[in-house]
């Protein structure tokens, strides 16, 4: 992290010292625990009780657990911000497996300084959510119960550092980052050269956001010259309260080890239509991820990964603070890929059921 905070330093005296008298002026602290149960049952019946290797929410079959659970402190004044998130479930124990015991059940631990006093450009260091992706590990965030193949396997957190900009009509928003890695806490050991991103979100009203974020780094230490490209395009429209359409694609190529001059190949587009009304919502998501070197998604039996997904979801708002959601969901592959008890299938389907609490105070 020596690299972190040298560009933490970068940062002129005089904004430090305008934080720090302006940081408690009309500044909010929240607080939120959020808790995410669910049942799935998976018609594949895997023996180990473990989805696809693809999957990392909803993880486990026919068995009550929690996906996440969340407790969470956030601070924001004009000048500085921060936020501290500890978790626990089996998104946590998937998901943040190749992180240090410690650290897995980090969520996010981040601070932030206003470097401008005219213009809204802020420095932010830490353990942040990804700027990657319209999907959150926070499924009540999300229009589906379950993430999208493309959110599953691009990250969901990332440590370093954000320049962000917003305009004053907080119809764009761009940042700037150097990262550890690819959804890393701790960089890889022999790892000096850390990885980039971008992200550029354009709104030009309240009905439609288009967002294009990249990724640029080495997956490997240095001595493996294995740089990883990745570009995250998604548009949100909702002319109304109750419908909306999102569309997403990913399109990404990574270096093909030792041979550095080629490259391996991958990409997924996804739609998700929404409807909802006072008490009820309704989703339906259609996707595909292409993947058949395995550069992304773990391959079986050395097949190729082309995969075919639908979903259908319907939720019921309980209360204010709490929801229910049921979802069908299906996938097809162009090769046996799911572990039933004795072989290898093409297509597996899977009912979740789940229910969300989610208490914020500010």
């Amino acid at each position: 992290m020596r690299w972190v905070l040298f560009f933490f330093c970068l940062v002129n005296f005089k904004f430090i010292g305008h934080t720090q008298d302006s940081a408690l002026k009309n500044s909010i602290l929240a607080t939120r625990f959020y808790v995410d149960a669910y049942f799935t049952y998976d018609f594949s019946r895997p023996i180990t009780k473990e989805r696809a290797p693809f999957l990392y929410n909803h993880k486990r079959h026919n068995e009550l657990n929690v996906n996440l659970v969340l407790a969470s402190i956030s601070f924001k004044s004009k000048a500085a911000r921060a936020n501290f998130g500890l978790m626990a479930g089996t998104y946590s124990m998937y998901n943040l497996s190749n992180e240090p015991v410690l650290l897995r059940h980090l969520f996010e631990g981040n601070a932030g300084i206003k470097i401008s006093k005219k213009k809204n450009i802020w420095l932010d260091i830490g353990t942040m959510p990804s700027h990657i992706g319209f999907e959150s590990a926070i499924s009540k965030e999300c229009w589906t119960p379950t993430r999208s193949i493309l959110a599953e396997n691009t990250p969901y957190y990332e440590t370093g550092v954000r320049f962000s900009y917003t305009s004053r009509d907080e119809k764009l928003y761009a940042a700037a980052l150097v990262l550890n890695g690819w959804q890393r806490i701790r960089i890889l050991k022999d790892q000096l050269m850390p990885a980039f991103g971008t992200q550029i979100t354009y709104k030009p009203n309240n009905k439609l956001s288009i967002n294009w974020s990249t990724f640029l780094g080495n997956i490997k230490p240095d001595s493996i010259s294995q740089w990883r490209y990745l570009n995250n395009f998604y548009a949100l429209y909702q002319p109304t309260k109750s419908f909306g359409i999102t569309v997403g694609f990913d399109h990404g190529f990574e270096k093909n080890y030792p041979v550095a001059k080629n490259f391996n190949v991958w990409y997924s587009p996804v739609l998700i239509i929404r409807f909802e009304s006072k008490e009820w919502i309704m989703a339906a998501r259609m996707e595909y991820y292409n993947d058949k070197t395995g550069i992304i998604v773990p391959l079986v039996n050395n097949q190729s990964f082309s995969m075919q997904g639908y979903s259908l979801n319907i939720d019921r708002k309980i209360l204010r603070n709490s929801l229910w959601r049921l979802e069908w969901r299906y996938f097809n592959n162009s090769s046996p890929y799911f572990l039933t008890s004795n072989r290898y299938v093409s297509n597996n389907h899977a009912v979740t059921t789940s229910l969300l609490c989610d208490f914020l105070r500010n």
